[in-house]
């Protein structure tokens, strides 16, 4: 008798076989195209016309081309998870848009796997281009924006803000209590965004702005606010955890309050922040409950070269870099600090300051040429909450180089309400300074000062206006330190000029490597590469 299998048995076999389909199987491909039409099928053939319409069709897993061509969209793109646009190339495709947020990539808490990804896009426009939130995994890359006030606005949950928590913590998390930061509340484990990658962006008078984001890479982006008054990233972001921030050109058009190259207050980690140039200026701030080992941040292999005006737009800042309040565990080193026109730029390459303590802080193989003041200033004057406490600052193997043509400091310590003690000054080389360090103005506030095996060539090794605050000033010389002296400014300048330059193995053992019998003085031993290689971890 003949076999047959009905209808029924064949429809059950189907739909056993696209239950155990991968949801890729089912992925769609749709096309945006200048010439197309909304009413099309979005495929290569027949395109959809604008952006925002097709992130309405697709669902996760698709992906939307966007092809060459000048758009005008000013509809919101609502992007679901899963889905990817990828268009032509930034120079290829321009979409101008007063939509705001222009895509918006949002869920609810907790975080979920976003997995979105857009790129090779150009965006014109005034408000956000990119609203991310609440999602992990997004890749956002080699686009260009123009004239946002945030290119990119990407967030796990985003922070609030309180300047009255006074003696008690919020109940909420992810909360920053400025009045008193101790007392803020980290995001909770489910509300950081975790895997952003964010490179090789062109931004025009455009910001970048992150918050709470973890184990995430922001990386070689052009940054050009050089006719704005905004900021290149921050101002003020909060809650960076693990993150490798580098490779970033970072242009601004002032030295204000209001524009800076990144403020990112709440830093853990160990954050980096490493082979970034910027004319602008850094706030890293706060680290009062995050994991801080090995380090809280580093700023390695940075260099800062103002060449822009203060104070337009907003109040004046002076200041290359602030590095401080309610934080331990921090590591700068390598960087290059400088002024390049007769323009005031920065007075003071490194600010240590504000409330709280800031305690193991190391400074290290650093180069400072051409500052307008002291190069670096630590301040306990700070009257506005819990007194400055500052400890353990390791300040070694530097080469400060002309502090306002040799009428200021290396190093100067402000004494005030707070307290400053055990900062170790070792194996530097000063020329063109006042003092090598200084205390002012004289009281009982700043201890255990320790400078020795220093290199004080045209000014004197120490002056406190008080007493008791230097307890060690020894082993110091006062030659003209024989650098290399031609080629570019920091490297090969700065190096010893040869295997026994007088400042070879003039050092003391700070903890560093060395090559040879002793530490050489300043910031390059003669045949080790104390800068640390940017593909690395590193530490003291």
């Amino acid at each position: 008798m003949k076999r047959t299998v009905s209808r029924t048995c064949f429809g059950i076999l189907a739909f056993s076989m696209m239950s155990f389909m991968s949801p890729a199987a089912w992925a769609a491909t749709y096309f945006v195209a200048p010439n197309g039409s909304n009413s099309a099928a979005g495929s290569a053939s027949a395109p959809w016309q604008t952006l925002s319409y097709a992130c309405g069709k697709a669902v996760s897993g698709d992906t939307i081309n966007v092809n060459a061509g000048s758009y005008t969209d000013n509809s919101t793109c609502t992007l679901k998870t899963g889905v990817k646009i990828l268009g032509a190339g930034s120079s290829l495709v321009t979409i101008n848009t007063t939509a705001n947020p222009y895509i918006k990539a949002t869920s609810s808490l907790p975080v979920v796997n976003g997995a979105n990804e857009i790129a090779g896009i150009g965006f014109v426009g005034t408000g956000t281009a990119i609203l991310s939130g609440a999602r992990s995994n997004q890749i956002f890359h080699d686009c260009a924006f123009n004239g946002f006030a945030n290119a990119i606005s990407v967030y796990g949950k985003m922070y609030i803000y309180s300047n009255a928590c006074l003696t008690t913590a919020p109940t909420q998390t992810a909360t920053y209590c400025d009045d008193s930061a101790p007392l803020s509340t980290e995001p909770a484990a489910n509300e950081w965004a975790t895997g952003i990658q964010i490179y090789n962006n062109t931004l025009i008078n455009s910001k970048l702005y992150p918050n709470s984001i973890k184990s995430s890479s922001i990386h070689d982006n052009v940054i050009d606010n050089s006719t704005s008054l905004l900021s290149a990233v921050g101002n003020t972001s909060h809650w960076w955890n693990d993150v490798q921030f580098y490779n970033n050109t970072m242009k601004v058009a002032t030295l204000a309050w209001h524009t800076v190259a990144i403020e990112v207050w709440m830093v853990e980690g160990d954050t980096k922040f490493y082979n970034n140039w910027t004319n602008g200026m850094y706030s890293i701030l706060l680290n009062p409950n995050g994991p801080n080992l090995p380090y809280s941040w580093e700023i390695i292999n940075n260099t800062f070269a103002s060449d822009v005006p203060q104070g337009t737009g907003s109040t004046a800042v002076g200041q290359a870099l602030e590095s401080c309040y309610f934080v331990e565990n921090v590591l700068i080193a390598g960087n290059y600090f400088t002024n390049t026109t007769s323009t005031k730029g920065y007075d003071t390459a490194i600010g240590i300051h504000g409330k709280g303590y800031t305690k193991n802080v190391t400074i290290r193989n650093n180069v400072f040429y051409n500052i307008y003041g002291d190069a670096v200033a630590i301040n306990t004057t700070d009257k506005t909450g819990a007194p400055f406490v500052g400890s353990n600052i390791n300040i070694y193997n530097n080469v400060f180089d002309t502090m306002n043509n040799g009428s200021s400091q290396g190093i100067y310590m402000q004494n005030g309400v707070g307290t400053l003690d055990s900062v170790n000054i070792r194996n530097n080389i000063f020329k063109g300074v006042a003092h090598g360090a200084l205390i002012y103005p004289g009281g009982a506030g700043i201890s255990n000062i320790v400078f020795t095996n220093n290199n004080v060539a045209n000014g004197a090794y120490t002056y406190n206006y008080g007493s008791g605050g230097f307890t060690t000033v020894t082993n110091n010389y006062n030659f003209a330190a024989q650098f290399q002296g031609s080629g570019n400014r920091p490297d090969p300048y700065y190096r010893p000029g040869s295997a026994t330059a007088n400042i070879v193995g003039k050092g003391t053992k700070v903890g560093l490597p060395f090559s040879g019998t002793a530490p050489t003085l300043g910031a390059f031993d003669p045949s080790l590469e104390l800068y640390a290689p940017s593909s690395i971890s590193i530490g003291q």
